[in-house]
Order: C-alpha cells, then structure tokens, then sequence
C-alpha cells in the first residue's frame, strides 16, 4: 500500500472567481500578505504552504516541480477548487506554468512573477551558494540573508528585507528543507512546456530582478503563444512584496482585463503624488502594506475643511478603482472615519489586512 500524501496547510480568504497564490522556493502562504487585502474583494483566494514550510510537513525525500503541481491539485481539491486561475511566484511561477500545461482542464489563467526559463549559468551559480550556505555551520540569520540577497530589489533593503529576514528567523526551515528545494529548482527546465500552455498567461518581472531577470521573461512571453510581460519598476525579484500596489493592480483585473488583450511591454512605476492629506494616509497604507482599509462611507469633513474632504473621496474612489486599495464593507457599517492623522482609528477587523497594531493607530509613513 502506497503512502498516503499529506495535504499542505491552506486557508481561503475573499469571494469572487477562484484563484491560487502559489508561493516560490523558501516561502509559504504568508508571502502573499501585501497583496492578498487587494484580492480577496474580487477573488475567491486559495493560500497554502508547500511542503516543508509554515504549517506543512517536509515528506523528507527530494522532489520536483512535478510534485509540486501534484501538490497544488491536491490542495484545490482539498479546498473544493475544481478549476482555477493560478498566480505564481519564482518556483511557484514554474509549478502554474506546468500545471497549465499538465492539467488545463483545471486551470483558467495564469499569471507568472519572476519565472525561469531553465537554469543558465548564473542562477546555477546562485543555487550553488544557497546550497554552500545550508551545508556551513553559518548562523540562522546569516543563512536566511544569504537567501534573500538575490531576491529583492536594492529599495528593499532599507525597508522590507530585515523585516523578512526576522520572519524567517522566527519561523526557519530545515537546512535539509533548504537543501531539497535547492535540488528542485536545479531541475526547472520550461523549454519542454511552453508549447503546450494553451492558458492566457500574464508574464510580471521587476525591472531590476537580479535572480531571473526580465531576460527569463522575455524569452518565456516569446515563446508561449499569446503571453503578455509586464515590468514593474523599481522592483527586484519579489514585485508582489516590493511594489504590491501595482502587482495587485495587474492581477486585479485578471478575469477580463490584460491576459486577453495584445500589448507591448509595460514598464509601471510610481503613482501620482499630489494628493490630499487624507488619500496621503491611506495610499501610505496601500504602499507599505499591500492594501488599505477604506469605509465605503464617504468622508466630508477632514482637518483640510468640507471641500477636501469631498477631494479625498474622489481620489480614493479612483485609487479603489486602480486596485490600489482593499474595500471594508462590515455587515454593521460604523459612521465614516477617516486615517488623517498617525492618531486615526481603524475597525479591529480592518488591522490583519493593514498591519496595524492592536491600538488601532495607524503606523507612521
């Protein structure tokens, strides 16, 4: 009698079409935090952790992107998902590519970040290191900044990388977790599957991804038919992490949007900057946390008078509609109030999406 394949911890956060946030080597389900508030309004948001990592078992032998896809249906079936779009990330951008081209009756769209095309001689180089680093007798932290350092964008050092270098020293995997993942990503190869992937497929790179590259990008937008690339600046290998914002506006309109219409290469940066004091504050939310809490009661009165506070709403109106922002719409709706100053409160259901502490203040931007 075979062994029986234990089912990755998983949740399901949002309503809407189906879709799975598959994390990429090293990181589980919490990966997908900075953007999951922006997507859970419009999609039905399956979220999980591969094996070895956060709530699921390492089985102990070596795998392949194969067992990964095995994995990922065994988690949709787990969830009741019959068919759905995929969203990956880096391995998990290789694990919805091969399951699109595997089992396409199960999946809808796909939307790769930062995927790789095989393994070409500077990101063997890098898996060479990885594996020098789980092997040494370095310290833990020492271990997981060796492993970040490819995957983030130079910005991201000053204000995201020590924050996930703590989170992973919190809640570290195995060396000889690390060790088999290296030995899955040594075999991601995509040159056999890219004339096979009939899905719509939306290809995302950061600008300045040091790990894959837009080069990886490029060459997979060229060879699966119909795949569309798109560059996020001033973003490394991580944009669902480093630029949330504009990540979650590409994939926010996933159902009807960018994966069906032909474009040329679009470089994003930056959104506007003038803006009220009030969309200041929210938009600082969006930006650092991925998704901003907003009362669907429009506010009238804001400490810059009447007429700013009608301003405010209009422009936070447009940034919903840009995807820059996540929608609370509580069943017993409290009387409009609105984040102007570091001191402003929020609805306790509202902090698990922005981050904000138990005092229900806003953190300073």
């Amino acid at each position: 009698m075979g062994a029986v394949r234990a089912l990755p911890a998983y949740e399901v956060v949002g309503s809407g079409p189906q879709c799975v946030l598959v994390p990429g080597t090293f990181s589980d389900r919490r990966a997908w935090l900075r953007v999951v508030g922006a997507l859970s309004p419009n999609f039905s948001c399956l979220l999980y952790d591969p094996r070895g990592t956060g709530d699921s078992v390492d089985p102990g032998t070596p795998f392949t992107p194969d067992e990964l896809v095995d994995d990922l249906l065994a988690v949709m079936d787990g969830a009741g998902f019959e068919r759905a779009h995929l969203v990956g990330h880096s391995l998990g951008a290789t694990v919805a590519l091969v399951a699109a081209a595997r089992n396409p009756a199960r999946v809808g769209r796909v939307v790769a970040a930062g995927p790789m095309l095989h393994v070409d001689a500077h990101i063997a180089a890098v898996l060479d290191h990885w594996e020098a680093l789980a092997r040494s007798d370095i310290s833990e932290k020492n271990l997981h900044l060796g492993l970040v350092l490819p995957a983030f964008g130079r910005e991201a050092f000053e204000r995201l990388v020590p924050a996930v270098v703590n989170d992973m020293n919190r809640r570290p995997i195995t060396r000889e977790t690390i060790l088999r993942y290296v030995g899955c990503d040594r075999s991601q190869d995509l040159r056999s599957f890219r004339d096979r992937i009939d899905a719509p497929v939306l290809l995302i790179a950061g600008a300045e991804d040091a790990l894959t590259g837009p080069f990886h990008s490029r060459a997979l937008a060229a060879a699966i038919p119909g795949a569309r690339l798109e560059l996020i600046a001033r973003s490394g290998h991580s944009p669902h992490i480093e630029r949330p914002a504009d990540f979650s506006q590409l994939v926010g309109v996933l159902p009807g949007g960018p994966l069906t219409s032909p474009s040329p290469v679009v470089q994003r940066g930056p959104g506007p900057t003038q803006r009220s004091l009030a969309t200041r504050r929210i938009l600082g939310v969006a930006q650092s946390r991925g998704a901003a809490v907003v009362s669907v009661s429009a506010p009238r009165n804001t400490r810059e008078g009447p007429r700013a506070g009608r301003k405010a709403s209009t422009e936070t109106n447009e940034a919903i509609r840009r995807g820059h922002c996540f929608v609370w719409a509580p069943a017993s709706k409290p009387r409009a109030s609105w984040p102007q100053t570091a001191g402003a409160r929020h609805p306790p259901q509202a902090r698990r999406y922005c981050g904000i502490g138990a005092s229900g203040r806003v953190p300073d931007h």
